[in-house]
């Protein structure tokens, strides 16, 4: 029982994430990168007039990737586009309306059909395509 007591005190502290439990240090264990998803997507954002540009992890397919939920990757553009506009519907996919893979402006993204995107594909030069070119922001 005695040890159950010096336990107890250790445990003084809210963790800082905001989970409500009481904790010894700063964070519960794990707890230390709960920060918003759409706090740490913004953080990685180069805004411009028009897109705005993924500058974080980039996956060799030339797409922005941020982690969510854990160890899990998304496409960052995917995830912009849940953050602002809504869910994704089912069956359908995210195109940018700009044809830049690196840009997160909800405005340049659109959830169209697979056929749809790939239509769209054909009628765009691959020279757009962001990372291809090497116009990734510093």
């Amino acid at each position: 029982m005695n040890n159950r007591n010096n336990w107890q005190r250790l445990l003084i502290n809210d963790c800082a994430c905001g989970c409500g439990e009481k904790v010894a240090k700063r964070f519960k264990k794990g707890h230390g990168r709960r920060r918003p998803v759409a706090a740490r997507l913004m953080e990685r954002v180069v805004v411009t007039d028009g897109c705005w540009l993924w500058s974080g992890a980039v996956s060799t397919n030339g797409y922005g990737r941020i982690g969510v939920g854990g160890s899990r990757l998304e496409q960052a553009h995917r995830v912009a586009y849940e953050i602002r506009v809504g869910p994704i519907p089912e069956g359908l996919h995210i195109d940018h309306l700009c044809r830049n893979r690196l840009c997160v402006n909800p405005a340049h993204l659109e959830a169209v059909t697979q056929a749809e995107n790939n239509r769209r594909a054909a009628l765009e030069p691959q020279e757009h395509l962001g990372l291809m070119t090497g116009s990734r922001p510093a």
